[in-house]
């Protein structure tokens, strides 16, 4: 067989018990490899919508917050702490009305988004910034 790159060697055994082509072996792990420093680029470009779109999320909640009063809700429980146990349920109402939950959830939908993109960049990112030959199975439980 030509020169293959690391790898497990039991990887290599079952190779050699096979009928397969030689070249097949080496093809198939360029190819992963290749697709893997694929989807660390993508991870990788994805970052630039998040920016902008955390950005926007980010202005969209503070204006929300300033227009709808619930900051001034919310610091009643610094200035006036006896008056909201008494009124606990009025005050819950009253902050659950002036909420402004598109921009809350907007936030988190674009802090899941770049918690999505870390995750994919750690996964593949090694493959990225590496230029070694030698292929790793990682086995994950979904």
């Amino acid at each position: 067989m030509s020169k293959l790159p690391d790898f497990d060697p039991l990887l290599l055994e079952t190779s050699k018990l096979t009928s397969l082509h030689p070249q097949l072996l080496p093809s198939v792990i360029r190819r992963i490899q290749k697709e893997r420093k694929m989807r660390a680029f993508y991870a990788l470009l994805s970052f630039v919508p998040l920016l902008v779109l955390s950005g926007l999320a980010w202005r969209s909640l503070q204006t929300d917050l300033e227009s709808t009063g619930f900051v001034e809700y919310a610091s009643l429980i610094l200035s006036d702490f006896q008056a909201v146990l008494i009124h606990w349920q009025e005050f819950a109402f009253s902050l659950l009305e002036t909420a402004p939950v598109v921009s809350i959830a907007s936030v988190f939908a674009v802090l899941l988004g770049w918690l999505l993109a870390l995750r994919f960049l750690v996964i593949y990112g090694s493959s990225l910034f590496s230029s070694s030959t030698s292929l790793s199975f990682h086995s994950s439980k979904s």
